[in-house]
């Protein structure tokens, strides 16, 4: 009796004069950050009428969601959708989500009509829309145990070039942190000291989301230099595990960097003079005849000429970045639906028949579709 009470919780359908809604969550009790699966099913009972669906659940600051999956049959007067998103609660105790739809209405007589003309969708399409009520999932939600960054499963790579050096010999240091859960956000992991000069760049932020979890990926690249030596501090991030409730600490350790002292004799110049100067110097007259030389040969050389030596760099977007390096077809189809842009809609339904129908198109086709 006990499973069948909880299946009811997770389980949830909304009847309604010509739609049906059903969702599928995970589960209603969870740790802060902890991912849930949502799947939303509407399917379409009137099928007197040709209906058009847009469904999302609401922004909140309760929680953050990401659409991983779609799917669509549009039979004649049968629409059907299918969602999957994943869930993340950013507040703990009860979370309420929050869903928007609009059921849109039209007969065939005026689908014929706006697809007349001398090509698709010239005319518009004349629709009736109609809000409909979806009632919200109520969340109960553990706050985390203070102090943590970090939610789910990560680990930290370190690396340090050298820890001996000579002053203002720059030392390089990466560090890396990557695993599965709440998607990461950007933060400076070394701080400023009056120690040591530091020079970085922007953190390398990448974030995956798959059928029921999200990689995310978190580098950053810092070079260090002195005049004395100094002793880099201890970095302790805590995380927590909610699979398996486990607080742990990621963490780097206290690093001594020596800089080694310069020989101040080394720094003397043994030499008394320079060399006696000639009565007539020369010098100057060459170098502004090479300086001529240089001015006239760049004004006569053509222009298309210097052109050819030129080579075009490209520069990958992080978008490209992240389509070059996906391995499967699923990868591809879920990066796409994180953009929520239309102009990938002929990709996605590629995709879909790809995964799900079995057509045959290679990885690398699709990829180049996607970037250009």
């Amino acid at each position: 009796m006990k499973k069948l009470y909880v299946l009811c919780i997770l389980i949830t359908s909304i009847y309604a004069n010509d739609i049906n809604i059903n969702m599928q969550l995970s589960k209603t009790q969870a740790y802060q950050g902890e991912v849930l699966v949502l799947d939303v099913n509407i399917s379409q009972t009137d099928h007197s009428k040709v209906m058009l669906f847009q469904f999302s659940p609401k922004k909140s600051q309760a929680y953050l969601f990401y659409q991983v999956d779609f799917r669509e049959d549009n039979r004649y007067h049968n629409l059907k959708h299918q969602y999957r998103y994943l869930i993340y609660p950013t507040s703990s105790g009860t979370v309420k989500i929050g869903f928007e739809m609009i059921k849109s209405i039209t007969d065939d007589s005026k689908i014929a009509y706006s697809i007349s003309g001398d090509r698709d969708n010239v005319k518009g399409l004349v629709k009736k829309d109609i809000p409909v009520t979806v009632a919200p999932l109520m969340l109960d939600i553990k706050a985390l145990p203070n102090g943590v960054k970090f939610v789910g499963d990560y680990s930290l790579e370190y690396s340090i070039d050298k820890k001996s050096v000579d002053p203002y010999e720059p030392i390089n240091i990466a560090i890396k942190i990557k695993g599965s859960g709440l998607p990461l956000k950007a933060f400076d992991i070394i701080t400023k000291s009056k120690e040591y000069e530091r020079f970085s760049q922007k953190p390398l932020l990448k974030t995956y989301h798959l059928q029921d979890s999200s990689k995310s990926t978190i580098e950053w690249s810092y070079a260090l230099s002195a005049k004395e030596s100094f002793m880099l501090d201890a970095i302790k991030l805590k995380a927590f595990n909610p699979k398996t409730q486990e607080l742990y600490t990621l963490s780097i350790p206290k690093t001594s960097i020596t800089v080694n002292a310069i020989d101040t004799k080394k720094l003397v110049d043994k030499i008394d003079s320079p060399k006696e100067a000639q009565s007539i110097d020369w010098g100057w007259l060459f170098l502004m005849i090479s300086y001529m030389a240089v001015f006239v040969a760049g004004f006569l050389t053509p222009r298309d000429i210097l052109g050819r030596f030129k080579k075009e760099i490209i520069i990958q977007s992080e978008f490209e970045l992240e389509v070059e390096s996906i391995k499967s077809k699923k990868e591809l189809l879920s990066l796409l639906l994180a953009q929520n842009d239309r102009k990938f809609d002929a990709l996605i339904e590629m995709l879909n028949s790809e995964i799900y129908q079995k057509d045959k198109h290679s990885l690398k086709k699709l990829k180049a579709m996607a970037t250009k």
